[in-house]
């Protein structure tokens, strides 16, 4: 989904399946959270994220007032065998994403490499003039370019906990500030992936 937000309302979490992944980067804006301890997370524009909803903040705004970004969600008991087996000959391993990173119990927060970059501003350019098909090219690829996170040695998420986050929290408002493409574009494979832009006559 594109996620487009102009509000500094605070909202709350809400409790998901913890076996859903998220890869989010920040366009414009800025996304704070706080967690149940405490500790204040943020995620501010060029930054990209990957989480799961395994560790969720208890409430999360936008303190500059608006937000705009690209989330893609991924729901992996949901995923078939065969989808499953078709990622694992490219290869990507949603499991080991998950277990490498940690994210069971951190986020992983990066400034967005220029590889990444490119891909992600494919993305924002896409969504008036692209098929379906393209948006499911670009899901795999950047599932590729995650799953390359774990073959990085010493790569290690912990310390950018304190400093930076992800809009997992945002899971329950995003159908509110977004239109997602066809609905095909979740049959065909066979996951909850949307990409959409805001509806403007809203």
């Amino acid at each position: 989904c594109f996620l487009d937000f102009e509000t500094d309302e605070s909202m709350r979490t809400q409790k998901f399946n913890p076996d859903i992944l998220q890869i989010t980067h920040c366009q414009t804006g800025r996304y704070e959270c706080e967690f149940a301890n405490h500790t204040v997370a943020y995620l501010p524009t060029g930054y990209f994220s990957v989480a799961t909803t395994a560790h969720l903040p208890t409430s999360f705004s936008f303190p500059l007032g608006k937000y705009y970004g690209v989330s893609l969600v991924i729901d992996r008991q949901a995923l078939s065998d065969e989808i499953r087996r078709m990622m694992r000959t490219i290869p990507i391993d949603l499991d080991k994403i998950g277990t490498t990173l940690g994210l069971e119990t951190q986020w992983y927060v990066s400034d967005t490499p220029p590889q990444l970059r490119h891909l992600f501003s494919e993305l924002y350019t896409a969504i008036q003039t692209e098929p379906v098909g393209y948006f499911k090219i670009k899901a795999i690829e950047l599932l590729y370019h995650m799953d390359q996170l774990t073959q990085i040695s010493g790569c290690d998420s912990r310390g950018a906990l304190e400093s930076v986050g992800v809009p997992s929290g945002i899971f329950p408002h995003i159908w509110g500030h977004s239109v997602c493409l066809p609905q095909k574009i979740q049959n065909e494979f066979s996951c909850p992936v949307a990409f959409g832009k805001q509806d403007e006559n809203r």
